[in-house]
Formats: structure tokens, sequence, C-alpha cells
């Protein structure tokens, strides 16, 4: 484009896109004109609708130029860069997911060039195998855009202290300086807040010892049966549930969420560290290869297994009673609302989300982010479903939760094709 001046905008940013739907390109759309109004140089291919070269030659001379591509990570993007898209769909972005395969490929691993980005959290299990474990950047939230922009700008949004003298330790040396005490992090900045390392913040969710813990995470590495969290401990009680996950010889049961992945393992390790950026924890997880309880084929009262997973997916995330056609005489089917409910610890009489609502009322942020992750451990515990499509989760005007949901079930017997949970709704939180 005329307007690319490389003294003036050293960062030459390509976007790499599929052409979803309409709102998907606006969307992309306003991330460039944003990022250019900012003094990024962006290229889209919204800008030269009509390459003389034609679209291959103008993708891949458009991807050489480029300082950093974009690469905005979605379903659709996802399925055509792994070629799993109908024949003659989606050329362009399956064309340009290839010329990034190979770009990455010559890089042997290093990689500063292409960045994931999303649009929503729960497009991160879209991100390409080939850019898994590079920073991604929600830029649907304004910390998320601003991490982005520093990153490409080459900008550090956190001042590094300065090294000081060494200290004389031993006898007749001074008393050493007392350690910083742990950051009192507010639910909100849990959730991601600005920092070079907080571009991979995320907020994990902990269930150990009949205790729940939301905390930030500044990095999740999965390395076969094991994943391994560093996470920020928001204040001292934090830090004491932390520090006895492996306390004493017995190792700890626990169930993680993040993202849209719930797990169950034993904590084998968890280690404190503390620098000038305050106190971390290293904590690493050994899964279970098969978690959760087990599939049941059972229906009764006219309600097939799969509409009894959604039943209890609808009590979960909307907290509806049993429908009207199973209530006689004022009295609920007992065998149909025992399936439902479920039984032991974790009965679902009723939907999490009201209490937890009534915990962190007065940060909604902490608490949407909370309460989307409390959704996907109990939705895969309790393997109402398998995989999580779509989760989103909005505040609405009644105070109430409007939440849209897909899933997909997998059957008892494998000669059972997996049955898809779809629906939409408002959870009264008072």
């Amino acid at each position: 484009m005329s307007d690319y001046d490389p003294q003036a905008h050293p960062e030459r940013v390509l976007i790499s896109y599929s052409h979803d739907s309409p709102d998907h390109e606006a969307r992309v759309a306003a991330l460039a004109r944003r990022l250019r109004g900012d003094g990024v140089f962006v290229m889209l291919d919204q800008y030269a609708p009509n390459p003389a070269e034609g679209w291959p030659q103008w993708m891949r001379r458009e991807i050489s130029a480029a300082t950093h591509v974009l690469v905005v990570c979605t379903e659709t993007y996802l399925r055509r860069v792994d070629l799993h898209e109908e024949p003659g769909r989606g050329l362009g972005a399956t064309w340009e997911g290839a010329l990034v395969i190979l770009a990455t490929y010559a890089g042997q691993g290093l990689n500063e060039k292409f960045i994931p980005v999303f649009f929503s959290p729960a497009d991160q299990q879209f991100v390409p195998d080939f850019l898994q474990g590079v920073t991604r950047y929600d830029v649907s939230t304004d910390s998320g855009h601003e991490q982005l922009y520093a990153r490409l700008t080459g900008q550090q949004l956190v001042d590094v202290p300065p090294i000081g003298p060494r200290r004389v330790v031993g006898a007749g040396a001074a008393p050493a300086a007392a350690p910083p005490p742990i950051p009192t992090v507010s639910a909100q900045a849990a959730v991601p807040p600005a920092g070079p390392v907080a571009a991979q913040t995320n907020l994990v969710l902990i269930e150990a010892k009949d205790t729940k813990l939301f905390i930030a995470a500044e990095r999740i590495r999965e390395q076969g049966a094991r994943v391994e969290f560093t996470l920020v401990p928001g204040d001292r009680a934090d830090a004491a549930f932390l520090s006895e996950l492996k306390s004493g010889w017995q190792p700890t049961h626990a169930w993680l969420a993040y993202g849209d992945t719930a797990n169950e393992g034993m904590v084998e390790a968890a280690d404190r560290s503390l620098d000038a950026a305050g106190e971390r924890w290293t904590v690493v997880v050994g899964l279970n290869e098969q978690p959760g309880g087990y599939l049941s084929e059972m229906g009764t009262s006219g309600k097939s297994a799969d509409d009894i997973a959604e039943l209890r997916a609808r009590r979960l995330l909307l907290n509806e009673k049993p429908p009207a056609e199973v209530v006689r005489w004022g009295q609920t089917d007992s065998m149909l609302e025992m399936l439902v409910q479920g039984s032991g610890r974790r009965s679902l009489t009723e939907s999490p989300l009201p209490a937890l609502y009534g915990q962190f009322r007065e940060d909604v942020p902490f608490f949407l982010a909370a309460a989307r992750l409390l959704a996907v451990l109990e939705l895969e515990r309790e393997q109402i479903v398998e995989h999580i499509l779509e989760l989103t989760l909005r505040p609405d005007a009644n105070c109430g939760l409007r939440v849209r949901f897909r899933g997909r079930r997998r059957k008892a017997y494998s000669n059972q094709p997996a049955h898809e949970i779809a629906f939409e709704g408002v959870c009264a939180l008072e």
C-alpha cells in the first residue's frame, strides 16, 4: 500500500483469517483499523480486493514482507488449515496456512513472526498445532489488545527493576532485607492483568481437599500425561492453599479446569519461588488417563440418555427445574430426577452459578471468567459432554447470566454416533 513507510512504521503486520461470516470479517477489519489508528501498518485482503498478481501470489508476497502475521484462530480457520474443509471451499485460508507452516518449519521451531489471536476465549482451542506454545492474545479485551500492541511495537509494559549490589552473608553481616510481601492481587487483576508475561495469563480452577481456588496462571504447559502451571497467588490464603497441595507423603488428588479443558490428576510438585516480580508457584499435576465417572445410556419417562444429558446441562448452566411434563401430581418423576440430579457429594440439585455470583458480585469480569471455568469443570467431569464446542457467558440486563452452549456428547457404545447438545437461555443470579 502507498502509506507504508518503513522509517515511520518499522513493523509491517498482516492479518491471516478465514471468511467465517460478515460479522467475523467486520471484527477483523475493526482490529486492523484500531492498530492502524495507533501507528501500526496493517495489511488486510480487504484493502486489496483485486490484486493484479492473483490471490496466491499476493498472499505469498505479503507473508514474506510482513514482520508479524496475526493468525485469527477460529474453528473454520483450523479446519481449513488442517485440510478438513470440503473440496473447493476456503482455499485462501488453506493456502495461507500452508505458507505459515512452511515458514515455521524453515525457522526450525523459532518463531517471532506468527502470532495467534482470537476474538473469544472459547477460540483458544482452535490454535493450530504448529503455533501451540506460542503466546496468544484475546483481542476482544482492552488488556489483551494492549498486550498485543506492546508486542508488535516492541514496548515493555512492566519496568524491569535494576539489579542491586550483592549482600554479605554470614556472621557479622547486616540483617537481610525482608522479602517483598506477597502481592495482593484483586480478583479483577486475575483476569489477565497487563504485562509482558500476562499475555499468557489465564484463570485456572483447582479443586482439591474440598476447596475450589480460582487463580491466575502466567504459564500453562501440557507435556503428555502432565501439565505444569506457573501460578500467581492473589493473597496469603491462595499461597496457603498451594503450599498444602504437596504436604506430607501422600500426593494430593485434584481436579483442574483451564480454557475448555477439565482434567483429573495427582499433584506431583508444588514449589514456591520469590523474585522482584513477586511470588510464583510451579505446580505439576500428573493426569489420569480416563478421568471422570462412567457413561450411561439409561433413559426413563420417555427421555433418552441424550435428553437427560441436556437436562443436566440446562440445570447446571440455566438452573432450570424439571420440565413440566415429568411433574405428576405435584411430584417430579423420581427416576428421571435421580438421573438428572446424580448422586453423591456432587449431586446437581441446583446450579452453582448463583452462589458463585454472590461470592464475586462486586467484580463481574472475574465472576464471568470463574463461572465459565466452573461450568467447564462440571460439564466434563460429570461427562455431560466430552467436547465443549461453544460456551459464552454474558451479563443480562435483569441480573441474570445469558448463556449460549454447544457441546458434543460421546456415547457409551462405540457403534453409537456422538450427539450434539445446543441451547441458550438466561440463568437468574438472584
